[in-house]
């Protein structure tokens, strides 16, 4: 194996913490006083948390509609998510940008966005400026299967493969855009990964439903192609419904399986994690949690005429 038990217990921590976060989004959001649409990332806690703890603390991510995962997984706070999300001044995007638009340049977070495959070219552009700087930082770049449906997104293969910028194309297959599968969208016969590979991209096809496989195959691909251009395909599943948090049993599906209920099992089986420590860890996220969302909500709202004499 190439890795530790202590690698392999902070995935679970960070996955664990993302779930137990958005599930509490779910709750709060029921009650209508978050005014931004979410889009959630419950059942894909595993792929986000994997390269996030393998990327450099250097390195940069960009990601897209679906990032409340990616964010928590870089170390972004909890407390500035929630009041983003409450559209509160303390947020990270200063209560601006809503759950589609978090940013924490602290962590190295470039931002997210809800134009769809937007984020590709903006991050291969900064991707760009880092080589012309003779900086070593990598770029991760987030994108859905359905990115990868948008014409920027081959422009920009072509650019990146070009140029051989240090960008990760981090591809989190969970098979729909909104309610509609993969296969009606297209081809079955060509696949995400062999697209980027005929740019002379190296790709790579993973899947993380069994998280520990996953991982030691991400490890070593990340620590092998070092300073050239990755394609990374996920096949993954998101649980709930495309905007909102109702759980979508369509998309669960019985052959599904919960990839952090397997990785918790392993942590046990291993008696890397006893149950008592377990119960422990789980109530100091939801005591966090409790906090960070007493502290969101009784946060102030943004200088409203301060940001309409900025843009005016």
């Amino acid at each position: 194996m190439n890795f530790n038990n202590k690698e392999i217990l902070n995935l679970f921590l960070s996955s664990l913490n993302i779930r137990m976060i958005e599930t509490a989004l779910a709750n709060e959001y029921f009650k209508q006083e978050i005014r931004t649409p979410i889009h959630l990332s419950i059942g894909q806690e595993i792929s986000a948390s994997s390269i996030c703890n393998l990327l450099g603390k250097k390195d940069y991510i960009i990601s897209h509609h679906r990032s409340h995962g990616h964010y928590l997984a870089k170390g972004g706070s909890i407390t500035k998510f929630f009041s983003e999300l409450y559209g509160k001044k303390n947020g990270c995007s200063n209560g601006n940008g809503g759950s589609m638009h978090l940013i924490d340049l602290s962590k190295n977070f470039l931002g997210s966005t809800a134009i769809v495959s937007n984020s590709i070219p903006v991050g291969a552009g900064f991707a760009y400026s880092l080589k012309l700087k003779n900086k070593k930082n990598r770029i991760c770049i987030f994108v859905g299967d359905a990115g990868t449906e948008e014409g920027v997104f081959y422009e920009t293969l072509n650019f990146v493969s070009l140029k051989k910028l240090p960008v990760i194309f981090y591809c989190e297959n969970n098979r729909y855009s909104v309610n509609s599968h993969l296969n009606k969208r297209r081809n079955n016969k060509v696949e995400i990964f062999n697209i980027a590979k005929s740019f002379n991209i190296k790709s790579f096809k993973l899947k993380d439903s069994d998280p520990i496989k996953f991982y030691s195959k991400l490890k070593t691909i990340l620590k092998t192609y070092l300073n050239q251009p990755l394609f990374i395909e996920v096949l993954t599943n998101r649980f709930c419904e495309h905007t909102g948090p109702k759980i979508n049993y369509k998309l669960v599906g019985s052959n599904k399986k919960d990839t952090l209920t397997i990785l918790k099992n392993y942590l046990l089986r291993k008696k890397i994690l006893d149950e008592k420590k377990l119960v422990k860890i789980h109530k100091n996220i939801e005591n966090k949690i409790i906090k960070s969302l007493e502290f969101a909500k009784n946060s102030p709202n943004p200088d409203y005429k301060k940001f309409l004499k900025i843009y005016s």
